[in-house]
């Protein structure tokens, strides 16, 4: 039997593609003592390299069936308490939503699945199966209705989006009307959820529904731009955002977002989801040429008064390759939305290569 299973993987079509980026960090954090107890100071200095090597297989047997397969590598290279409280912080296997497959401690490398699944085409209708990318709602930095996979701005690679071990079925009745189903794996933490999302001239809507709550989404074009709102009412419990981007002339981008949270800690979302206080966003991005691009990323608690700014700076290297420099700059008091202790630099250097 082993040697057909070899043959049929063999007789697949391989088209592999993938990405390998490099970050180099320097940052200061607030160390708990719960953590290290017999620590003297509250700050503490960390540099280190992380890299992440991924891979991505999407064979394809006929028009109908399909599957991909996600790995990643992810070496780190620095002090090893840096290391562990980097990973605290950040939390990025959760917020990724990985498996580790293979850990090596004295080097640092684990290797992580984030995509493995099987997808089935047929005439009207869409079944995936395994871990797969869920996104459920329009607005971009903060979506209330994207529990599955919320994204996290916070992270070193933000555009990157967590997988979920799901069942989703998709039907297509029309051209202008998807209804999608779905029942993820953790099931006790997440809820399963039946959407509708249509289509009526300019306007898009989406309808959703779950064991816990209900919400509703909509966008449409605006002065040139696109406005987009989305509210969920979970338990009772009101929360929403509501965004807005355009492109100017002269190569210039901006987004405006609004996200107002309920009372109360709310699971299943992003550190500032949970958090009580609402904030506001700001995302100014300037193309001066084919190869250097500036952003600039705001984001502010407007009760607590503590705020983020993250500027940087992308060169592009080659077509299939970049070279960022970034800083996460936040302050505020301990125990608000970035818990900075008034003062915390981050500063990143990346570069990224896809093939």
């Amino acid at each position: 039997m082993t040697p057909w299973i070899l043959w049929m993987l063999w007789a697949l079509p391989w088209n592999v593609r993938g990405s390998l980026a490099v970050y180099g960090v320097a940052t200061q954090y607030k160390i708990p003592v719960s953590f290290w107890p017999t620590v003297k100071t509250e700050v503490f200095s960390a540099q280190f390299l992380w890299s992440r090597l991924a891979f991505t297989w999407e064979p394809q047997w006929n028009s109908i069936f399909s599957a991909q397969l996600s790995v990643e590598a992810q070496p780190m290279v620095g002090d090893s308490w840096s290391l562990r409280y980097f990973e605290t912080s950040y939390d990025e296997s959760r917020m990724h939503g990985g498996d580790t497959l293979w850990t090596d401690t004295y080097w640092g490398t684990r290797l992580m699945l984030y995509r493995a699944s099987l997808q089935g085409n047929f005439a009207r209708m869409r079944v995936r199966v395994g871990r797969i990318l869920l996104t459920q709602g329009l607005t971009y930095m903060y979506s209330p209705l994207d529990f599955y996979g919320p994204r996290q701005r916070l992270a070193l690679d933000p555009e990157f989006l967590p997988g979920m071990d799901a069942l989703e079925v998709t039907v297509y009745p029309t051209e202008d009307l998807r209804i999608r189903w779905v029942w993820p794996a953790d099931y006790e933490d997440l809820p399963s959820s039946v959407s509708f999302r249509f289509w009526v001239g300019e306007w898009e809507a989406v309808l959703l529904g779950t064991r816990e709550g209900v919400g509703v989404a909509g966008s449409h074009p605006l002065w040139q731009g696109i406005l987009r709102a989305e509210g969920y009412r979970k338990h009772g419990k009101l929360y929403g955002s509501l965004n807005y981007d355009r492109f100017f002339p002269g190569d210039i981008y901006v987004l405006v977002e609004l996200f107002w949270p309920p009372k109360g800690m709310v699971s299943g979302f992003t550190p500032i989801q949970a958090k009580e206080t609402p904030f506001a966003a700001v995302l100014f991005q300037k193309t001066w040429n084919p190869l250097w691009t500036t952003y600039l990323l705001w984001v502010e608690a407007l009760k607590d008064r503590s705020f983020l700014v993250v500027p940087s700076l992308q060169y592009a290297i080659a077509n299939s390759a970049t070279l960022e420099f970034r800083a996460d700059l936040a302050w505020g008091e301990a125990g608000d939305l970035f818990d900075p202790d008034w003062f915390r630099p981050l500063f990143l250097l990346a570069w990224k290569v896809f093939f």
